[in-house]
């Protein structure tokens, strides 16, 4: 949903942006250069975002530790939990990165310098479809965090008509395990 809302509000702001980048490659830069740098610009930002994600949930993971059956959810003592989610946050930067690189480096340095280049219509079929598609993913998200929720307190709070204090061991020759059922011949 990141990726999404990161090319909405690159393209929105692509007037704004456009007089800078005019300017570097009226100076010399090339596209390709420009290119690099908004998707560079979109990985950083991606990674800064993974960091602090990775904060909030080393502060909130005590919480769900009373909720959860796992009880050591720190990721930092698991160091190997940290590379998949890093690498997914450079390539999820890196294609974030793509759309907005190609669209504000398409546009000629003499005629940005010189306020004929335009972004306000360009691409809003684009934009219209991202946001309703994040707005269809943000719908379902929250429906499905309510759900889990919901699921969590039912678990937690459900009375299984059994009390842990009358509960009968019986030890066994093993013979109920070996076949999975009793047998007549058991008794």
């Amino acid at each position: 949903m990141a990726f999404v809302n990161y090319i909405n509000l690159i393209s929105v702001q692509a007037g704004k942006r456009i007089h800078q980048l005019g300017i570097q490659r009226a100076l010399g830069a090339t596209r390709f250069q420009v290119q690099l740098q908004i998707i560079f610009e979109a990985i950083a930002l991606a990674l800064i975002a993974f960091l602090l994600a990775t904060v909030a949930v080393e502060l909130l993971g005590t919480d769900m530790q009373d909720i959860l059956p796992y009880r050591d959810l720190s990721m930092m003592k698991q160091t190997n939990l940290l590379l998949l989610p890093a690498v997914l946050a450079i390539l999820f930067g890196f294609f974030a990165g793509l759309y907005p690189a190609y669209l504000l480096s398409s546009a000629e340095p003499a005629k940005i310098l010189h306020g004929e280049v335009q972004f306000a219509g360009n691409g809003k079929l684009l934009r219209g479809t991202l946001t309703t598609l994040q707005l269809v993913i943000s719908t379902a998200l929250i429906i499905g965090a309510f759900t889990i929720h919901r699921q969590l307190n039912f678990w937690k709070n459900f009375d299984t008509g059994l009390s842990p204090n009358n509960v009968v061991y019986l030890q066994t020759d093993g013979s109920i395990t070996q076949h999975g059922r009793l047998s007549p011949k058991n008794y």
